[in-house]
């Protein structure tokens, strides 16, 4: 046998670029090493630890040459040496080699959380590629000192401490190349100076913007420190392919997206003038939820020109992903932050490049994002008490959905709001393909409406007449000519777990009941609580379904303007989970020739009142009135009752009244079937004094 020392001497320096080469894939195999096993192990991700991760990725497309390299000089040495334990080991490092480089790649594109199995493989693979470099290196070293006169000194004096250098100096290259970037990479400042808002702003536990900014909001930062808006903005990389696009496309249906909508800035307008009336300056405004994004970063000023949902959101992806805790149970955006959210490297980055780094370092190690984004108390009643107390909390916590003695039938607000709908694309869907819906669904059909969404328009109506109210109608199967005949129709709120209607809009929201006699020549002979040809409802003889507001000295405020500020008090004109109010009518068939009587029963909604569009769009826009609930009931006229005794009653819809309790409702006198159709009436009238009415009027263009 040779001389094993002269012959790998020979091919060191017979083949200096090959040689190279393979001693700088040494270095990258021991950074990828030394950097993957550190980001394997660490959870919280600074921005080194990213910049880390983005090296990592860098360097796996160069990992190539270790793999070439590592294959060829392998195979010189397997001829050197001729052991077959030692071939068969080299190969299978090879090999394994060849499956890191070529996994890692792919879980670049892919990313790691639908593709855990394929990730640990390449875990595993990395693994035995460092253990089998081990053995080539120790079992080498091994053969040249029993095959030659060398001793150990001389080769790690001429052999491996040079390389050794050599690889260190690789990694330390690597890691300079990590902390420059760290150094170089630049991001929006998190917080804005206070200063500039003249030390009256503050985002503090006691109060808000001062004294001068009075209710709104109970924000809680670090230290009342303002927020910048850079980092609660630009939802849509949130959608891009690969991540959540089925969210974001859900999202910008909703009226999340859409909370500085027009129904807002009407009452905010009203709002903003009467305070100017009151020479009081500044005023509190209702930011907190409507445009929360403006309002922790301080964009929130009397006078100042408000941003478009286009730029500001509503309410943005991350800024609800970004609230750490819920501090009370008011319902006054008393949320927490501490800080913004820390964003991985490129997140603020328009181009393309920028946005491909940001994605692939999010995918390739998705448990930060996570942990940021997403926490148990999203799926708790207390995040969404936040916004949605008023009207609501107290209604649905006092309810059988809320049963603690019965925890298996509680419901929450998700449950309901946020049903998992399946998606196509969208990286955080469960095993089955779904997600929870982020559009929300409930009963606002106007605002989507004011933006030609029809397909949002028909979800919520679908949403509001699945099993949410239902009609019964209790009435003799059989009448004979010219007797008075009563029935009874009820209307049960059997699927929505807090009062129907509810929320902080409750008062310019409208349901009412229906009720038309129909007679064999389908001619409407009486009704009740029918609309005429423009949509008015006779409000004097309907009983209507919503809240009356009143202020600190129990004045009504009603039903136009909607002064959710100066709400104080109210009265619930509401039925509650699990119960139903019955409406007892009668009508007289003295006058009428027919062979049979049909009882239609609708109950129908509307999401803001007429009177509340007339008054701040001037009668242009068209209030949608949904059905949610429909019933009927046709009673035979004949001369003789079948049976000798009283009219047999039967029901319409006896079922839906199972476990439901009846309520103390009474139909008010006054509130009965007519023979006339409804009387036209325009919109209510203001209750804001006339001057603030003249003002808001001009401010509206009239």
């Amino acid at each position: 046998m040779k001389n094993l020392a002269t012959e790998l001497f020979d091919i060191e320096t017979e083949r200096p670029i090959e040689t190279g080469l393979f001693r700088f894939g040494l270095g990258l195999l021991a950074y990828e090493t030394i950097g993957g096993t550190y980001l394997f192990f660490v959870d919280e991700l600074n921005m080194f630890d990213m910049m880390t991760l983005f090296g990592h990725i860098a360097c796996g497309f160069l990992f190539a040459i270790p793999c070439i390299m590592f294959l060829i000089r392998s195979t010189q040495y397997r001829r050197i040496f001729a052991q077959a334990l030692y071939s068969t080991v080299l190969i299978a490092t090879s090999v394994v080699m060849l499956y890191t480089f070529f996994s890692g790649i792919i879980l670049t594109f892919v990313g790691v959380t639908k593709h855990r199995l394929f990730w640990w493989s390449h875990i595993i693979a990395s693994a035995l590629t460092v253990l089998g470099f081990l053995y080539y290196i120790t079992r080498t070293v091994t053969l040249v000192l029993d095959n030659s006169r060398l001793q150990l000194r001389t080769i790690l004096r001429k052999k491996i401490w040079p390389v050794s250098y050599q690889v260190v100096g690789v990694c330390g290259t690597i890691l300079l190349a990590t902390g420059m970037s760290v150094y170089l990479h630049t991001e929006p400042p998190k917080f804005k100076d206070r200063a500039a808002f003249g030390g009256a702003y503050a985002l503090t536990r006691e109060k808000n913007f001062g004294s001068n900014w009075g209710v709104g909001s109970t924000v809680v930062t670090e230290d009342g420190k303002i927020l910048n808006e850079e980092y609660f903005v630009n939802s849509k990389s949130c959608g891009r392919s690969g991540c959540h696009p089925d969210i974001f496309d859900q999202w910008k249906d909703s009226i999340h997206y859409r909370t500085p909508n027009p129904v807002f800035r009407g009452p905010e307008t009203a709002l903003m003038e009467r305070e100017r009336l009151a020479a009081n300056g500044k005023v509190p405004l209702c930011g907190g939820c409507h445009m929360p994004v403006e309002f922790v970063a301080g964009i929130v000023k009397t006078g100042e020109r408000r941003k478009s949902f286009d730029e500001f959101e509503g309410v943005s992806c991350i800024y609800c992903h970004a609230i750490q805790s819920v501090t009370k149970m008011k319902g006054e955006r008393n949320w927490a932050f501490l800080e913004p959210p820390s964003r991985y490297p490129f997140a603020f980055s328009d181009s393309p490049l920028g946005t491909f780094i940001n994605s692939t370092l999010i995918n390739a190690k998705p448990e930060f994002h996570k942990k940021t984004y997403m926490k148990d108390l999203y799926k708790e009643v207390d995040f969404c008490t936040a916004c949605h107390k008023k009207l609501v909390y107290t209604s649905w916590s006092n309810s059988v959905y809320n049963d603690r003695k019965h925890p298996e039938d509680r419901k929450i607000c998700s449950d309901c709001h946020m049903k998992r709908v399946a998606v196509s694309d969208d990286i955080s869907a469960d095993e089955e393909g779904t997600v929870a819906d982020h559009r929300y669904l409930a009963g606002n059909v106007f605002i989507p409406g004011l933006y030609g969404l029809d397909e949002m328009v028909a979800l919520q109506e679908e949403f509001m007449k699945d099993e949410k109210i239902a009609l019964s109608i209790l009435a003799p199967d059989e009448v004979v000519p010219g007797s008075k005949v009563r029935f009874a129709v009820r209307m049960a709120n059997i699927g929505v777990g807090h009062t129907y209607p509810a929320g902080a809009s409750a008062d310019i929201v409208e349901s009412w009941l229906e009720v038309r006699l129909i007679d064999d020549e389908n001619r409407t002979v009486m009704q009740y609580g029918t609309t005429d040809a423009e949509g008015d409802l006779d409000e004097d003889a309907t009983y209507i379904y919503r809240i009356a507001p009143f202020d600190a000295n129990g004045d009504p405020l009603g039903y136009t303007v909607h002064h959710s500020w100066l709400f104080r008090s109210h009265e619930e004109f509401v039925i509650h989970p699990k119960e139903f109010d019955e409406y007892d009518f009668e009508f007289d068939l003295a006058e009428l020739r027919t062979n049979k009587i049909s009882i239609e029963a609708v109950a129908r909604y509307r999401s803001v009142s007429k009177a509340f569009a007339d008054f701040y769009y001037g009668g242009e826009k068209k209030v949608r009135i949904t059905d949610v609930a429909t019933q009927s009931f046709e009673i035979a006229v004949k001369e003789a009752l079948t049976s000798d005794e009283r009219p047999v009653y039967s029901k319409n819809g006896a079922e839906i009244e199972e476990g439901l309790r009846k309520s103390a409702f009474v139909l008010p006198p006054g509130f009965k079937l007519t023979k006339t159709e409804p009387r036209d009436e325009d919109g209510l009238a203001s209750t804001e004094t006339a001057a603030i009415t003249e003002k808001l009027e001009a401010s509206l263009g009239r």
